[in-house]
């Protein structure tokens, strides 16, 4: 009855209802609690769990023993699992010294680390109620030894507050290893914590801690040598350093799956196409193993493999020095893979899936049980078909229809046979294949069908809308038209394009998801002013603005499709946009006047630095303008050669700084100011000492 009135009493804090029991009872308490064993003892925990420090103080005064445990754990482990401070210095002062769970008894200390609770840590290194003993390097209890210290528990935890504390407290520790003799720096290698090895590194421990290893036979330290000599190249601080195996930081780094590691690397400069002494590269570590390590998901691993191919779109088809792909290194040890990821591999970074390595190695070896093997079964049919076309290879095609190969099979970016010998003019196949009623509706991974990649061919063109008129009117993912697509290609074909506008009526101003016109594509691809013309005379807006706020006549200046802009201009272009896409204008003299001409007011803008067209004209942006545009706008445009932008450079300065020396001489002739200082307190003599001469 007692163990179920306690508990009450405990769940509701009623510390005076349990006095008053206490005061009438007294006599008959201590008799009560010894008979009722452990279950008295979930008071005490349910007190020292919740910071009830009076009710705590009751319960121990009546006899309830401080040692006491309930389901294999005392109420200091629980005081210390939940940091209660007040709760553990009363436990503490009653001389339960080690905390209690399961079958191990431990240093409350370690409980108070493992579970985050750095006030509690500090606590319990300066308390001096209890009379514990403590090593003052390791802060170890000294009459209970384990196999770790304090510092340890914090490393594996990742709690960097608690490690740093504990730093602050005995530097010793960082060097101080464990029993089986794992120093610090190496536990947090062990345990995959790449962001704690670099802090213990910046916080000064030696990363050649890493590589120091015990005396005598090493053959169960093999798997931690490999992780610790692994974790040092991530760490010593070289991007582009090699061991003695060839790893990079960049190979390690995309092997333990630290995403953010592999991003920064390459943000750096890291040399992303470097291998080891296998002839392995980032993307091969990334994938080895990758399913059978817990520490990395196949989401963070997918990542790592997308952000290199970013980069370098070869990498991950690059073969290893003994022939093997991404795919054999995978399945090698019968991993999982996801459809996801093989697709990306074999449409997108192009990994051969019929490839053998040195060893006769074939990935799809039916003695291979491998996950998502249908796929590449699939995939690896469609792989001869699609290289038969691509190379205009009429009866290889017919063969391999033939043989039963699937003629809709998609391979790269999702591309089916008729796809491609739209794509590459095989005219021959593309009547064969309709001649087999092969899915001409079809999409790749765009959204684009068999037409839609033809549409630089009239004849095609003409061929595919004649066996499925529907083809012309459908739209990409991207919300593009058959005219969008016809206009984004510097090959475009006027005759295809003249049918789209004429025959086929898709409407001129139709905007895709970015807000491109078919316009705004024609005149970043710089196709002919016959396109232009025809396009205006349907109807297309010249003014129209894209999702960017850009115009058909900025694209033509930024694209450097010069020839365009008068086109433009002379069919109501506005000169309105910024002076930011202005600059482009540099690089004819010519069209600088033409704009000039047309708004003269435009030139004389300054952009949000406080540049004029002058600083700009000046400085190698986008490329370096010739002498004569810097002297026709001195001359022209009258600008104040004083004028300073928001660094205060005045167009001297931002001269002397790019070495425009001919443009120094220039203004020199002008007679300006050659005192005038920057932000900085710099003068033009500062960066060009000969003028003080």
């Amino acid at each position: 009855m007692l163990p179920e009135v306690l508990n009450t009493i405990a769940e509701l804090n009623a510390v005076d209802v349990l006095k008053r029991l206490t005061e009438k009872f007294a006599s008959e308490m201590s008799r009560i609690i010894l008979k009722s064993g452990q279950e008295v003892n979930r008071a005490l925990l349910e007190a020292a769990k919740f910071g009830q420090e009076k009710l705590l103080a009751v319960l121990l005064e009546i006899g309830v023993d401080p040692k006491g445990t309930y389901q294999d754990m005392n109420a200091l482990y629980r005081a210390c699992e939940f940091g209660q401070i007040n709760c553990v210095e009363i436990l503490l002062a009653r001389r339960a010294r080690t905390a209690v769970e399961g079958t191990q008894r431990y240093d409350p200390l370690v409980v108070a680390v493992l579970h985050g609770k750095l006030d509690l840590v500090k606590f319990l290194l300066e308390e001096k109620v209890s009379g514990i003993e403590r090593d003052p390097e390791t802060f170890e209890m000294k009459d209970l030894k384990v196999k770790w210290n304090a510092l340890h528990y914090a490393i594996v935890k990742g709690q960097k507050e608690i490690v740093e504390y504990l730093l602050s407290q005995s530097s010793a520790l960082q060097n101080i290893k464990t029993m089986d003799g794992i120093a610090p720096l190496q536990l947090a290698a062990l345990r995959n914590e790449i962001e704690m090895c670099q802090w213990l590194v910046q916080k000064g421990v030696e990363p050649k801690t890493l590589l120091t290893f015990p005396d005598g036979d090493l053959e169960d330290w093999h798997r931690r040598v490999l992780i610790c000599k692994d974790y040092f190249v991530m760490v010593q601080g070289d991007i582009n350093f090699k061991d003695d195996r060839g790893k990079t930081a960049l190979h390690c780094a995309a092997e333990y799956g630290h995403l953010e590691l592999v991003r920064e690397l390459i943000e750096l400069g890291a040399d992303v196409e470097a291998t080891d002494a296998k002839g392995w590269n980032a993307t091969h570590f990334a994938l080895e193993e990758f399913q059978t390590r817990k520490r990395n998901n196949s989401n963070t691993v997918f990542d790592i493999l997308k952000l290199l191919h970013l980069k370098n779109n070869r990498l991950a088809s690059q073969k290893t020095k003994d022939g093997r792909t991404n795919l054999h290194i995978i399945y090698e040890k019968e991993g999982k893979c996801s459809e996801e990821v093989l697709r990306f591999l074999v449409e997108e970074a192009g990994v051969e899936v019929n490839a053998v390595d040195s060893r006769g190695g074939f990935v799809l070896n039916k003695n291979i049980n491998c996950w998502n093997k249908e796929f590449l079964y699939t995939y690896a049919k469609s792989g001869k078909l699609h290289s038969a076309v691509e190379t205009g290879n009429l009866k290889l095609v017919q063969q391999l229809c033939e043989s039963g190969v699937d003629l809709n099979a998609t391979g790269r970016h999702g591309m089916t046979a008729l796809m491609i010998a739209g794509k590459l003019n095989q005219v021959q196949i593309i009547e064969f294949l309709l001649a087999k009623n092969v899915n001409i509706k079809k999409k790749d991974g765009t959204g684009k069908n068999a037409l839609h990649h033809s549409l630089h061919n009239f004849e095609i063109t003409q061929l595919l809308h004649k066996k499925e008129k529907s083809l012309v009117k459908k739209l990409t993912i991207d919300g593009c038209t058959s005219l969008h697509l016809a206009t984004n290609d510097q090959n475009g074909s006027m005759e295809v394009i003249r049918w789209l506008v004429d025959k086929i009526k898709i409407n001129v101003n139709t905007c895709n998801e970015r807000g491109e016109t078919a316009l705004m594509l024609a005149s970043i691809h710089g196709l002919s002013s016959d396109v232009l013309e025809l396009l205006l005379d349907k109807g297309a807006d010249v003014n129209k603005e894209d999702n960017s706020r850009r115009t058909a006549l900025m694209y033509t200046v930024v694209h450097e499709n010069l020839n365009l802009f008068p086109i433009l201009l002379e069919r109501g272009a506005h000169l309105n946009y910024s002076l930011q896409a202005l600059q482009y204008a540099f690089l004819d003299l010519n069209l600088l006047k033409m704009v000039y001409n047309r708004n003269k007011e435009l030139l004389k803008e300054v952009d949000e630095q406080g540049n004029t067209i002058l600083h700009k004209a000046i400085k190698n942006e986008p490329k370096e303008c010739s002498l004569v545009v810097v002297w026709w706008l001195i001359e022209e445009l009258k600008i104040d050669l004083e004028v300073r932008n928001k660094k205060g450079e005045t167009a001297l300065l931002v001269a002397c700084k790019e070495e425009r020396w001919e443009v120094v001489d220039l203004l020199l002739s002008k007679n300006v100011d050659v005192t005038a200082k920057d932000s900085e307190g710099k003068s033009a003599v500062d960066y060009a000492p000969f003028l003080n001469i």
